[in-house]
């Protein structure tokens, strides 16, 4: 029986991929002198947690690394903040959340992103009427980062559920492999041109106009 929804955060609640690569564009530009490539964005950048991400581009030994990181997630918000038009829940997740809400499921959020970043995003999206606070994994640290199952793993225990008690909506990857590798019972994929990014996923949905029908 499922009991739990859990949400990655960064192209599955927001569709915020052009937002992200301008951030990680801008910021990267003084230091690396070049934009990363699609293939970086793909398998360094999304889904995976920023310190990976620097180290990736900038190496092991680079220093400072706490103040690139405050740098590089002002970059990100303010981008979001200029853009009113984008910068809101993908279409139809706000009627799904609502529904899981009347259903009595649990929902909960397992993302790549800091602290900083989904307190950001947790007021100026209104996370707070779906989600409970102590039901959202951010990235503190204490894990390894995706594809490592170890994120979906923490949120299965932080929820006291079984794996196969949960379904995780993704879109990237990395994501996708780790929440299959995380053993739940489904792995939703969801992307706007309906492209499926991974062949491990169980479902693939473009907008959450018609997601209830998963649970059916």
């Amino acid at each position: 029986m499922i009991k739990a929804i859990i949400f990655d955060f960064n192209g599955t609640m927001i569709f915020d991929q052009e937002i992200l690569e301008k951030s990680w564009t801008l910021f990267l530009k003084n230091l690396i002198h070049r934009k990363p490539t699609d293939e970086e964005f793909s398998n360094y950048i999304h889904g995976r947690n920023i310190e990976e991400s620097i180290h990736y581009f900038l190496g092991d030994d680079v220093e400072n690394i706490n103040t690139l990181k405050l740098e590089k997630e002002k970059i990100y918000r303010d981008f979001c903040k200029a853009d009113k038009e984008n910068y809101k829940l993908v279409d139809g997740l706000p009627e799904f959340l609502d529904d899981l809400k009347m259903k009595n499921y649990v929902c909960a959020i397992a993302t790549a992103s800091g602290l900083d970043n989904i307190r950001f995003h947790y007021e100026n999206l209104k996370l707070y009427k779906w989600f409970d606070w102590n039901n959202i994994i951010y990235n503190d640290y204490s894990f390894k980062g995706k594809p490592s199952p170890e994120i979906y793993e923490k949120c299965i225990q932080n929820l006291n559920l079984k794996k196969d008690e949960c379904i995780v909506f993704e879109d990237s990857i990395s994501g996708i492999i780790a929440a299959k590798n995380a053993g739940v019972y489904k792995v939703v994929a969801i992307n706007k041109n309906k492209m499926l990014p991974c062949e491990k996923a169980d479902n693939i949905i473009s907008d959450y106009k018609n997601a209830i029908k998963i649970l059916e």
